[in-house]
């Protein structure tokens, strides 16, 4: 029974995420207490939430220096990525392989703004930007960010 219990919690939460089309504000789940209980997607989103950030989801995406495809959602206006890995041990790999830079090893990156990335349970989170507003919301629910990178000298042309 317990496994029917579990199935179905995993298909209740599959599609409340995949219902969440771009540009759809995102409410928060009332039975997510407490922003350090972050887990995964739906954990952070609801935390950014009661802390009464407005949160839509803008889609997914893949970057090449993760194994994971990402989802975009917008925090007060700003795109942040968010990563979901199966395990905390498979996130902790990629995350202890971003330098001080927010560079990788084997992917060179050219940044429009200052990275910042947190990694807490199974979640890696990146903003590319320097609202402070932003990196707050993010670091009250995630803790402090691993990185917060190198801004770049010359921001390319968009």
């Amino acid at each position: 029974m317990n496994l029917l219990k579990h199935i179905s919690l995993l298909l209740l939460i599959t599609a409340f995420i995949a219902g969440c089309a771009p540009g759809q504000p995102i409410t928060p789940d009332p039975t997510v207490s407490h922003a350090d209980q972050v887990g995964g997607y739906t954990d952070l989103v609801d935390a950014l939430a009661k802390l009464g950030a407005t949160i839509s989801s803008e889609g997914e995406l893949s970057q090449p220096f993760f194994s994971v495809p990402g989802k975009v959602i917008k925090v007060n206006g700003a795109d942040v990525q968010t990563y979901e890995y199966p395990s905390e041990s498979a996130r902790k790999a990629e995350s202890s392989q971003i330098t001080p830079q927010g560079s990788f090893p084997t992917t060179m990156v050219t940044w429009i703004d200052q990275p910042n990335f947190w990694a807490k349970g199974r979640m890696i989170v990146l903003y590319v930007g320097q609202d402070a507003e932003v990196k707050a919301l993010l670091s009250q629910v995630m803790g402090d960010p691993i990185v917060e990178g190198d801004i770049p000298a010359v921001v390319p042309p968009l």
